[in-house]
C-alpha cells in the first residue's frame, strides 16, 4: 500500500505500508527468518514508512519496523528497529528533530512536529 502524494525511487517489498507524502529512495528487506522455508511461501510481517518521512538514498529498512511520521532517515543507513515520531536518524544514532543541530534543524519538514 502506497499512500497518495508519495514520491517511490527505491524497491518495496510485498506488503510495504508507506504512508501519505512519504518520499522514499531506499531498500527494504524482510528479516526472512527461516532460511530453509520456500520463500514464495513466507508469510512475515512487513514494514511500515508512517506519514511525511524521508528515506534517503541506499538505507536499508530491514524486518517488521516502523518508521513514525515525519522521520528523516539520512543515507546509507540501516535501520533495523522502530523509530518514534518526528526523529532523524544518522550515522547509526536516533535523534529527536529539537534535538538536532544540524541545518535540517530550520528546515519546513518540522512544522508538522511542533506542539
Amino acid at each position: 500500500m502506497i499512500g497518495e502524494k508519495s514520491i517511490i525511487s527505491g524497491n518495496c517489498s510485498n506488503r510495504v505500508h508507506i504512508g501519505k507524502n512519504v518520499t522514499h529512495f531506499g531498500r527494504i528487506a524482510h528479516k526472512f527468518n527461516n532460511p530453509t522455508a520456500n520463500w514464495v511461501d513466507t508469510e512475515e510481517p512487513s514494514l511500515m514508512i508512517g506519514d511525511g518521512s524521508v528515506i534517503g538514498a541506499q538505507a536499508l529498512l530491514i524486518g517488521d519496523i516502523r518508521i513514525g511520521r515525519s522521520v528523516y532517515i539520512a543515507a546509507g543507513e540501516v535501520v533495523r528497529e522502530t523509530i518514534p515520531d518526528c526523529c532523524i536518524v544518522f550515522k547509526g544514532k536516533i535523534y529527536k528533530h529539537n534535538d538536532w543541530k544540524g541545518s535540517l534543524s530550520f528546515d519546513d519538514f518540522w512544522k508538522k512536529c511542533q506542539g
